[in-house]
């Protein structure tokens, strides 16, 4: 779509007569003599066509609501307006614009802004709601996100690329090899739902689950500037295509890895392993690679983090019932380091007290329970009774004959 501006009208004539062979078609926005407006009720075979400002804002708004689309290379695939009319307070208290051509001006701009710098206030939720993604665009690199423990970074199963997408345990963020690059909440909680749940995602829909209760024109424009931001850090991390974007909406590809992916990919493997080696195999990868709750504090991601919990508990106690009659001690380390991650599931606890039963180890049956004791203090619960059942059971000194 062209803007007739009068120095254009020309050019636009000859393209609109040679194009119209071609089956390539002219719609200016504005007025554009000799020309027939849309709509207009007179049919007309006419290769040109001139659209009215309202109607051509109009347009230009559900496009950009209906249909992301991935931008060439050469222009800022991120640009997306710092103001729009219909989000911005003020522009929808500013007086009218004198004129057509103005309108006209305005929605032209509107539809190629390229904003390579908008503020961080743009993500900022309105006052009576709290901020979602207070982080800079670039965050600087460092050995490790808040609160998680320096370690190596865990082998990927699925993904291509160097950057790696981390949404368990220790709050979300991008890491390129063993350096953290990016931590933006908003920007990542969307990367995790589009991990959640490996299909396009419309920003609407975005929206609908991650800020239901934001203004709707606020939410919107968050939305766009996390993913800005978003795809402004998978660029520097050499992930420029790991976030695309068409009529049915964002998604991620696997040029990224994610430690999702990589513990549901073990999951089905062992799941569908062959034999007891091959499922010794992915059930240790699952448990190995699970690092923490799946995106701990995001409301919409309850659901499918309690279900993973159940799955890698489950795996957990599968692996030690495999490896248990050749190598109980490992079988033992495996349910200990599930119980770093898992303190209150108290299934896991009776799992080791009959491992270290069976292995003639009662003090250690008896260790086990007490550290349920405490764990469960904290909740000011206790034991069940099937639990306490289990401990007299299980230690109880054999009568002699």
């Amino acid at each position: 779509m062209l803007v007739a501006h009068p120095d254009l009208h020309t050019r636009l004539n000859a393209l609109a007569a040679h194009g119209a062979d071609l089956d390539v078609r002219v719609a200016a926005l504005g007025a554009w003599p000799g020309h027939p407006y849309w709509p207009d009720p007179l049919t007309t075979s006419d290769p040109a066509w001139a659209l009215p400002a309202d109607p051509a804002g109009d347009l230009l708004d559900l496009l950009d609501q209906a249909t992301p689309i991935d931008t060439p290379a050469h222009v800022n695939p991120d640009a997306v307006p710092a103001q729009r009319p219909d989000t911005d307070p003020a522009e929808r208290s500013a007086p009218a614009p004198a004129g057509p051509a103005d309108v006209v001006g305005a929605a032209r701009d509107e539809a190629v802004k390229v904003d390579p710098a908008p503020t961080d206030t743009a993500d900022s939720p309105p006052q009576a709601a709290p901020a979602l993604d207070e982080d800079a665009p670039s965050a600087p690199a460092s050995d490790a996100a808040p609160g998680e423990a320096s370690h190596p970074s865990s082998p990927s199963v699925v993904g291509t690329g160097g950057v790696r997408l981390v949404l368990l345990g220790a709050r979300p963020h991008l890491r390129r090899e063993d350096r953290t690059v990016y931590q933006g909440r908003l920007a990542l909680e969307i990367a995790g739902y589009l991990a959640v749940h490996r299909r396009p995602a419309t920003a609407a829909t975005l929206i609908a689950a991650l800020l239901p209760d934001v203004d709707p024109d606020r939410a919107k424009d968050q939305i766009y500037q996390a993913i800005r931001r978003l795809r402004d850090a998978l660029r520097q991390a050499g992930a420029d295509q790991a976030l695309l974007s068409d009529r049915n909406g964002y998604r991620l590809t696997d040029t990224v890895s994610a430690d999702l992916w990589d513990v549901e990919h073990a999951l089905t493997a062992a799941d569908h392993a062959p034999d007891d080696p091959g499922r010794i195999t992915g059930l240790r990868a699952a448990t190995g690679l699970y690092s923490g709750r799946l995106l701990e504090g995001c409301e919409w991601a309850t659901a499918h983090a309690t279900d993973l919990e159940h799955r890698v508990t489950d795996a957990t106690a599968d692996l030690a019932d495999l490896i248990a009659d050749h190598d109980p001690t490992a079988a033992a380390s495996v349910l200990d380091h599930a119980l770093g991650l898992f303190p209150y599931t108290e299934s896991l606890y009776a799992h080791l007290m009959r491992l270290h039963a069976a292995a003639g180890h009662p003090a250690d049956v008896h260790r086990v329970y007490r550290r349920l004791l405490s764990r469960l203090a904290d909740l000011g619960a206790t034991p069940s009774a099937d639990t306490d059942t289990l401990l007299a059971r299980l230690t109880r000194t054999p009568r002699t004959p």
